[in-house]
């Protein structure tokens, strides 16, 4: 069975049902809140054996545009106070590896996901010096949980994510504008695949 999820309905609600062997769930806000519905989800059905996770995202940078569908390669947790080198963990969290799948033909991205949305540019900027990485960078609350949990059940996930904004200080108006017709081409792409 393939469970396609986001963090909302609003998100997932363009998905056309095509199969009983598809299970649409949301799993609600943040990646703690993801990680334990999932969490509860795949204890629940235990024939899962794949997962698509569908959701917005904020750009650090405008090498992305609005409305830009892409694919994560790597979920990883962003904590700003050690990118400020104002707080530490004795260990750092392990970054994640997605199922990477070629036929969608969207740009491939990493991804980090926080407690809290970034609205600095000046923050967005030393977040990508951190984080060096060879793909753009973006941001979304849930697919670190769903991401960690995933992997401790061993079941591959994919991630695609549409570009709503960028971390800066319209951020969320700017999602707020965007996230209904982004979820809409999210949706299309997969009733589309």
């Amino acid at each position: 069975m393939l469970l396609i999820c986001s963090a909302w309905d609003q998100e997932n609600k363009y998905l056309e049902q095509k199969s009983k062997n598809i299970l649409v769930k949301s799993l609600g806000v943040g990646f703690l809140a993801a990680a334990t519905s999932l969490e509860r989800i795949l204890n629940e059905n235990p024939n899962i054996k794949n997962i698509y996770f569908i959701g917005t995202a904020g750009s650090y940078n405008k090498n992305l545009a609005i409305e830009d569908l892409v694919q994560v390669t790597k979920a990883g947790l962003l904590n700003l106070g050690t990118v400020l080198d104002k707080a530490y963990v004795p260990q750092p969290y392990p970054q994640v590896s997605a199922k990477i799948n070629p036929g969608l033909n969207v740009k491939l991205v990493d991804c980090l996901s926080a407690m809290e949305i970034t609205k600095s540019i000046e923050y967005s900027q030393i977040i990508v010096e951190k984080h060096k990485r060879e793909r753009e960078l973006v941001e979304n609350m849930e697919l670190y949980g769903l991401a960690t949990v995933a992997n401790k059940h061993r079941i591959p996930w994919t991630a695609l994510l549409g570009i709503t904004n960028f971390t800066d200080v319209d951020g969320h108006q700017n999602w707020k504008d965007n996230h209904s017709k982004v979820s809409q081409k999210l949706c299309n792409l997969l009733n589309n695949f």
